[in-house]
């Protein structure tokens, strides 16, 4: 792991037979990409390509501060505005404001973002091929996915703090069984990463029907198209830290083609794109069925009763501090 707040706070740790969330000599808090794939390939070299392995391998770099990387200087080209350097967390966070309408600096910030995907993608790469290499790609299953986006600009809206924007929302999940011959099928329906695990626990044949999700490879969609909920609240309970601003109550429900937020005393409805885009078109409020509505603000009520509430983790004040210095905490 590249980010000790995936391990020490949460207990991601639990089940596995080796876990590293931090540098091991200065015990600090975030691990460059690099180390955390030199010890997952050295990890699986001392695999003996029979004893069935299950790795998480957690990259972080494609995360601000966005620094430049070699892909990124080379598409800036010659631009020398106030981002070719780089920017910090503060910034993003604090002074971004100012690039919504500098549209040099809004593609500066794209390319900062795009070169560090492009790494992340070089290195999962590498990692494809250290595991065709030890010769067990052919009986492996790999997902690549993201716990979050982070917005650009696009609404306005810049990183990823507390909110239900589609650029923070909407993230990749891929799914490749290399013990099958590819077959190119996409899930059009909604999907969340709540289905990741019913989906590689049914690839094993082993049961998932006592959790939250659905597999995502069962053939058939859902005669009844499922429901996801997404939500912004702080689960930290470190109070003083929450803007005044900051609702946390609001909560968005995903159902067939529709996007439903409720948030600030109201409730707006949107309509899903195919691509589920960055920036959602507004739908009319009689556009969803009054009784399908009152369903899914009921399902909202319930969540925030805490009927589908989720666990929650302690936070001590150094990690609340190092997560501010991220973004996490504004």
């Amino acid at each position: 792991l590249s980010l000790g707040a995936m391990n020490f706070l949460s207990g991601l740790d639990r089940g596995f037979d080796h876990a590293s969330d931090r540098s091991e000599d200065d015990r600090a808090f975030r691990r460059d990409d690099a180390e955390t794939l030199e010890m997952a390939l050295d990890w699986l070299a001392d695999q003996d390509g029979e004893t069935p392995l299950f790795l998480l391998l957690h990259l972080y770099d494609v995360h601000s501060p966005h620094l430049p990387t070699p892909a990124s200087r080379a598409a800036m080209g010659d631009y020398s505005g106030e981002l070719a350097d780089g920017i910090s967390v503060e910034t993003l966070y604090n002074d971004s404001q100012k690039f919504v309408d500098r549209p040099d600096d809004l593609e500066a910030l794209r390319w900062l973002y795009s070169g560090e995907a492009a790494e992340a993608d070089d290195r999962a790469g590498r990692f494809l091929a250290a595991l065709d290499a030890a010769g067990i790609l052919d009986d492996s299953v790999v997902v690549f996915l993201a716990d979050h986006g982070q917005g650009l600009g696009e609404n306005a809206y810049f990183g990823h703090g507390p909110t239900l924007e589609q650029t923070v929302l909407h993230v990749p999940l891929i799914v490749r069984d290399f013990r099958a011959p590819p077959d190119g099928r996409r899930v059009t329906d909604n999907a969340g990463l709540v289905d990741v695990a019913p989906t590689l626990l049914a690839l094993a044949g082993l049961p998932h029907d006592d959790l939250p999700g659905r597999d995502l490879l069962a053939g058939e969609p859902p005669r009844e198209p499922p429901a996801y909920l997404s939500e912004v609240e702080q689960r930290s309970g470190q109070t003083e830290y929450r803007p005044e601003w900051f609702d946390d109550e609001a909560l968005a429900v995903f159902f067939d083609d529709f996007k439903l937020v409720d948030a600030e005393g109201e409730q707006r409805l949107y309509r899903l794109t195919g691509d589920r885009g960055d920036v959602l078109e507004p739908a009319a409020d009689d556009a969803l069925h009054p009784a399908l509505r009152a369903w899914l603000v009921d399902l909202m009520a319930a969540y925030r009763d805490g009927t589908l509430d989720s666990e929650r983790a302690d936070l001590d004040a150094e990690a609340v501090e190092q997560l501010r210095s991220l973004g996490y905490i504004q």
